[in-house]
């Protein structure tokens, strides 16, 4: 899992978000205003996630959920990367451009949610593990992104960007390998059917001893009752096996396509409104993306208010009620700070016969020495979660990392405003603004979500419900990034075409409103949405906790069998 991380998400993925900027702004020869449209398409082809996972949880690909559709992903993605880096060097490329980095992030999300999918079950199936293996993969991660982050630099600057996105694509078609061969170590689907039924058994079981005394008496016949597997298409002798079964002792699902796929009818019918739900969010996606493409700036309005409303009120029907507030404030959280690429990335970079009193910066310290500085601190960042804030309220965590956000973001305004000229360094201000404090409190901001997100999927959809969940999240990206345009477009504009004169004059209010302000709102909100648990304890679908992982204090589990009760839910 975490060299698969480290190939695809970290450094393919970084090379093409570090590509972005020098293929539209200068292959392209797009405006800052474009660009923020374009530049969106990326972070809406990871809001796309719950398509895939939905289709992978219901229909099993020779006989595998994930492990063949993350072939699939790689080697598709890997084609539309090489496409995006053969276009022609013309400012009609730009659209073309754009609908292609669009579909290479979605098959990158495809290859990440699945794999969140896969270690969500195994972070089910031993809680204990949650902080240490989420910390695992992204220490993956950000290697990934620092290796990418060295290679874009001196590219961007030679003006070799398109070489980086044939290695992204290189690279991702590599990771076909690991899935090819099975390296994930993933089950079957009807192994993993079996198991999830077990598992149910024991809960219905566990509820009737509970119950009463009189049914704790008849607890045979209530077993009996209750625990007939035929919604999950699977025998009462399957369910009271190992996990681990053989593969002929499960009994066999319906197939389609001569075979090829296996129905998992039982996850349809049980979550019905989830795929409903994941549908609504990916048609939402596509829809904003062609309205960013091809729209103008009322219909990007309008498209914008008319799907956040729908997918949020939409959210509520489909998920179950703490689920659903988690996933508002994920949204909210992410909406809420304005993404400005097309005026900060335009104002840093911007040459002398633009903005002869600017930064200046090259795209090796932009992209490679900046980048590297903010690697090690999402690594701070991680190391801080890991030893510090994960037996922390999850309330706490996010309120504090909101306001260091917000703080660090000052750091912008300084440098916009020309306020450390001529006594400090714009390239100082910058690294301890944007490559430190934000990118520490970004990964304390962004971790506790990923195990919230993780602890709150049930058994069966990991894959479709952790995907709406962080793809609900890569939508509030995708429509900060569209505010962003709105804002740009409407009341701030950003000129950066140096024959009619550039003119920056208006990025600091775009900075007040957007890194300032918006952020603000999503403090009183935690208390309404996020539970009153710690990161460290298990908590069921109704947000309470079933068992903290460790005991009040020092969150450890007491008694000699602590890996087995931590993988039995009994309500605190």
């Amino acid at each position: 899992m975490g060299l698969s991380e480290f190939l695809c998400k970290g450094v393919a993925d970084y090379l093409i978000r570090c590509s972005l900027f020098p293929m539209f702004r200068r292959r392209y020869g797009v405006d800052a205003m474009t660009y923020q449209r374009m530049a969106n398409l990326a972070s809406m082809g990871w809001s796309m996630k719950p398509i895939t996972a939905m289709f992978s949880d219901i229909f099993s690909f020779f006989g595998y959920t994930k492990r063949w559709y993350l072939a699939v992903s790689c080697v598709v993605g890997a084609a539309f990367a090489l496409a995006f880096a053969l276009l022609p060097p013309a400012k009609a490329s730009a659209a073309p451009a754009a609908v292609f980095v669009f579909l290479t992030s979605f098959t990158k999300a495809n290859v990440d949610i699945l794999t969140q999918g896969h270690y969500s079950r195994l972070i089910r199936r031993i809680p204990l593990a949650g902080s240490s293996l989420v910390s695992w993969v992204w220490w993956w991660v950000l290697l990934g992104s620092l290796v990418a982050s060295v290679i874009a630099g001196p590219l961007a600057d030679a003006s070799l960007e398109w070489i980086g996105v044939i290695v992204a694509a290189t690279l991702q078609f590599v990771t076909t390998f690991f899935f090819v061969m099975n390296w994930y170590g993933e089950n079957k689907n009807r192994v993993n059917r079996a198991e999830d039924a077990k598992f149910m058994r024991a809960k219905l079981l566990e509820e009737r001893r509970d119950s009463s005394k009189r049914l704790r008496e008849d607890d045979d016949t209530a077993v009996a009752e209750m625990g007939n597997h035929s919604m999950l298409v699977l025998s009462d002798e399957v369910c009271a096996g190992v996990s681990g079964e053989e593969e002929d002792e499960v009994p066999p699902l319906p197939t389609c396509c001569c075979g090829v796929f296996e129905v998992n009818k039982e996850v349809a019918r049980r979550s019905w409104r989830i795929v409903l739900y994941c549908l609504l969010v990916a048609a939402g996606s596509v829809v904003m993306a062609i309205v960013t493409v091809l729209g103008d700036i009322w219909s990007l309005l309008y498209a914008c208010i008319a799907v956040s409303v729908a997918v949020c009120v939409f959210g509520f029907f489909a998920l179950p009620l703490v689920i659903a507030k988690a996933n508002l404030y994920t949204f909210l959280s992410m909406a809420s700070y304005i993404q400005l690429p097309g005026a900060l990335d335009s104002f840093y970079m911007a040459r002398p016969d633009c903005l002869p009193d600017g930064p200046h910066f090259s795209f090796f310290f932009y992209n490679t020495v900046a980048s590297i500085i903010g690697n090690i601190g999402g690594i701070v960042g991680i190391l801080l979660f890991r030893y510090v804030f994960s037996k922390k309220s999850y309330r706490i965590t996010f309120v504090f990392t909101t306001l260091v956000m917000v703080v660090a973001s000052i750091f912008d305004l300084i440098i916009v405003e020309r306020w450390n000229r001529p006594r400090v360094s714009d390239h100082v201000v910058y690294v301890l603004g944007d490559q430190v404090v934000y990118q520490v409190c970004y990964m304390l901001h962004f971790m506790p979500g990923i195990i919230l997100l993780s602890r709150l999927c049930p058994r069966g959809t990991e894959s479709m419900v952790y995907a709406l969940l962080a793809g609900f999240a890569n939508f509030g990206q995708a429509v900060s990034n569209t505010v962003g345009s709105l804002l740009m477009e409407f009341k701030w504009p950003v000129e950066t075409d140096p024959a009619v004169g550039c003119d920056f004059s208006n990025v600091k209010w775009l900075l007040i409103v957007g890194h300032l302000l918006c952020p603000l709102v999503c403090i009183p909100l935690v208390f309404l949405l996020i539970p009153a648990a710690r990161i460290c304890d298990n908590i069921d679908v109704d947000g309470r906790v079933v068992r903290p992982q460790e005991p009040p204090g020092d969150c450890k589990v007491e008694g000699s069998r602590e890996s087995l009760s931590a993988q039995e839910p009994v309500l605190k």
